[in-house]
């Protein structure tokens, strides 16, 4: 075995690099795409309704939780719509079926991303993380504090050195 010289060294660097640099711009363009599906179907759906299989199943009931999320109509079922949100903006979306299956849009941003169960305005009087949306709303129901959904468990982190960033020190 002879190491590769400085020259080939310098050459596969290079071509990692730019793999790296292709793989971002394509990660890009699909989070992108997702985020205007998102949109558009967070735009063309109409509001949740409170008899559906999941919310009852959960005991989600505060009119003012199922307004924050919508429900549309696909392949048969009718999915609850929570949005995936990053900066205020929506960038992709959780679907949630009557029997509690869920699934997020492919290629949607989720690292780093979150949504919001009660009123973000109020959180000067505390906030509480949760992983999962029916979690998150059995917790607003039980406190009136506001909720942020993280989506799942490695995502807690992140979304809490970002929030950490942003709220007051006396939180």
């Amino acid at each position: 075995y002879v190491p590769p010289g400085p020259a080939e060294q310098a050459r596969r660097a290079a071509e990692t690099a730019q793999r790296r640099v292709e793989e971002q711009r394509n990660t890009e363009a699909v989070q992108a795409k997702a985020k205007q599906t998102a949109q558009r179907l967070w735009g063309r759906n109409g509001a949740a309704h409170a008899n559906h299989p999941y919310l009852l199943a959960k005991g989600i009931t505060a009119a003012d939780i199922i307004s924050q999320i919508k429900q549309s109509h696909y392949q048969g079922q009718h999915n609850l719509l929570i949005p995936v949100r990053q900066n205020n903006e929506i960038v992709s979306m959780q679907f949630i079926g009557p029997d509690g299956g869920k699934r997020f849009l492919a290629g949607g941003a989720l690292r780093g991303s979150h949504t919001f169960v009660g009123d973000p305005g109020q959180m000067a009087n505390g906030v509480v993380l949760a992983e999962g949306f029916a979690t998150a709303a059995s917790i607003y129901q039980a406190t009136g504090l506001p909720v942020v959904v993280t989506f799942n468990a490695g995502n807690l982190p992140i979304v809490a050195e970002k929030l950490a960033q942003t709220l007051p020190a006396d939180i």
